[in-house]
C-alpha cells in the first residue's frame, strides 16, 4: 500500500514541480524522492544512474533523438517540408485525411520521440484552420501510435510475443482489434462533431500531384524503407535520410552548420537524460513488483492484477518494452495459460498507460512544440485510450 502512495507521490510532485522547472529536471527530482522513499541507499542509487547514463540504449536515444532533429530541422529550412504538405494536400482533397496520413505514416517508423518529427507536418497542414494547440497534439500524438500494437518493428509487441511463445500472426491479427479501436476513438475526438473547425481554404484533389508528392516524400520513405523492408538500423537509415534532403536541395557547408547548429537542444538533452534516470530509479528500487505482490496478496481477481500491473507499468516507464518487460512476468504466473485474447487485454491495459504516461517522449516533445495546456491534452486522450482498454477488456473476456 505504502508503495502505491509513493509512486502517486513521486508523479504529483514531478508534475508540480515542471511547471517551474524543465520536465527534464523535474525527473531528476523525482529520481532523487524514489530513492529516498525506498529507502534504496547511495550506492545502489549510484549504481543505477550510472548503469542509465552508459546503456547503449540511452546513447542510441540521444542520437537517434538528435538526428530526428536534423531531419526535421532540414526539412523545415529548405522548404521541403512544405512542398511536401502542399502535395498531400492536392492529393488527398480532404485536409482531415492528410492530418491523419502524415503521422501515421511516421508511426510506420520506430523511433523515439517519432511524433516530434511529424509534428511540424501536421503544424503546417492546419496553420488555415482554428484548431486549438491542444488538439493538434492530440491528433499528432494519437495517429502516430496507432501501428505500434501489430507492428513487428515495435520492440513491445515482439518482447511479448517473445515471452509467451505465442504466433505472432495470430497475437497481430487479435490486436488488430485495438488497432481499430484507437483509430475510430481518434476519429471521434479530432473530426467529431463541432470537433474541428471549418478550413479557410479548400483543396481540389489533383492526383498529378503525385510525382511532386513521391519526390518530396523521398527522404522520409527512404528512410522508412531501410528501416522496415531492410531491417538496417534506425540511426543510420536517419542518416541517409537526412544525406538525401541535403543533396536534394544543394545545402552549402553554411547551411549545413546552421542546420546542425538549430537542431542543437540542450533542453531536449536533459530531458532525455531525465527519462532515462528516473526509469532506472524507478526499476531498481522495486516500486512495481511491491505494488504487483501486495494485489497478488490480497486475493484481487486476475483482471484488476492484470489491468493495474500493466497500466502502472506503462505509466510509470512510458515505453512499451518496459511495461512488458516489468509487468508480463508477473501477469503470466496469475493466469492459467497465455493466449492471444487475454494478451490483447495486457497489451490494451499496459499501452493504455503508455499512452498517457506524462514520461512518454513522444507526447512531451509534441506538446512541448504546439506550446499546449497538458492537462488539456489529456481530456483529449483519456476517452478513446479508455475505449481501446474496453475493447481489450472485451476480448478477454469473450476469449475465455
Amino acid at each position: 500500500m505504502w508503495s502505491i502512495a509513493f509512486v502517486i507521490l513521486t508523479f504529483v510532485v514531478v508534475l508540480a514541480v515542471s511547471r517551474k522547472l524543465e520536465l527534464g529536471y523535474s525527473l531528476l527530482l523525482g529520481a532523487v524522492l524514489l530513492a529516498f522513499l525506498f529507502r534504496m541507499g547511495w550506492s545502489l542509487f549510484g549504481h543505477s544512474i550510472q548503469a542509465a547514463l552508459v546503456d547503449e540504449k540511452t546513447l542510441n536515444l540521444l542520437s537517434v533523438i538528435f538526428l530526428v532533429l536534423i531531419l526535421s530541422q532540414a526539412l523545415r529550412s529548405c522548404g521541403q517540408l512544405e512542398r511536401l504538405v502542399d502535395a498531400s494536400k492536392q492529393i488527398l482533397h480532404d485536409i482531415r485525411l492528410t492530418v491523419f496520413f502524415l503521422p501515421a505514416l511516421i508511426g510506420m517508423l520506430p523511433m523515439p520521440g517519432g511524433a516530434y518529427f511529424s509534428a511540424p507536418m501536421v503544424d503546417a497542414v492546419l496553420k488555415d484552420t482554428e484548431l486549438s494547440p491542444e488538439k493538434k497534439v492530440f491528433a499528432n500524438y494519437w495517429f502516430r501510435h496507432v501501428w505500434e500494437y501489430i507492428l513487428p518493428l515495435y520492440p513491445g509487441i515482439v518482447a511479448l510475443v517473445s515471452l509467451t511463445g505465442l504466433d505472432f500472426t495470430k497475437v497481430a491479427a487479435v490486436n488488430l482489434l485495438l488497432v481499430l479501436s484507437a483509430i475510430i476513438g481518434g476519429i471521434f475526438v479530432v473530426f467529431g462533431r463541432g470537433g474541428f473547425p471549418v478550413e479557410k481554404k479548400r483543396y481540389r484533389g489533383d492526383f498529378r500531384a503525385f510525382g511532386k508528392f513521391a519526390r518530396e516524400i523521398s527522404p522520409v520513405a527512404l528512410t522508412l524503407i531501410l528501416v522496415i523492408f531492410l531491417k538496417a538500423p534506425i540511426a543510420a537509415s536517419l542518416g541517409l535520410g537526412i544525406a538525401s534532403v541535403f543533396l536534394m536541395n544543394r545545402f552549402t557547408w553554411g547551411s549545413l552548420l546552421g542546420t546542425f547548429k538549430r537542431a542543437l537542444s540542450w533542453k531536449m538533452f536533459m530531458m532525455v537524460i531525465g527519462i532515462v534516470v528516473f526509469k532506472g530509479i524507478l526499476s531498481d528500487c522495486g516500486a512495481v513488483v511491491e505494488i504487483a505482490s501486495f494485489m497478488e496478496r490480497n486475493g484481487i481477481g486476475a483482471i484488476p492484477v492484470i489491468f493495474g500491473v500493466s497500466f502502472l507499468s506503462g505509466l510509470v516507464t512510458g515505453i512499451t518494452i518496459g511495461f512488458v518487460g516489468i509487468s508480463l512476468p508477473i501477469v503470466l504466473t496469475i493466469i492459467e495459460e497465455p493466449t492471444p485474447w487475454n494478451m490483447m487485454f495486457v497489451f490494451a491495459c499496459g499501452f493504455g498507460g503508455v499512452l498517457l504516461s506524462p514520461v512518454h517522449l513522444c507526447l512531451v516533445l509534441t506538446n512541448q512544440y504546439f506550446k499546449a495546456n497538458l492537462s488539456i491534452v489529456y481530456r483529449y486522450l483519456i476517452p478513446p485510450t479508455l475505449f481501446m482498454m474496453a475493447v481489450g477488456l472485451a476480448g478477454y473476456l469473450l476469449g475465455r
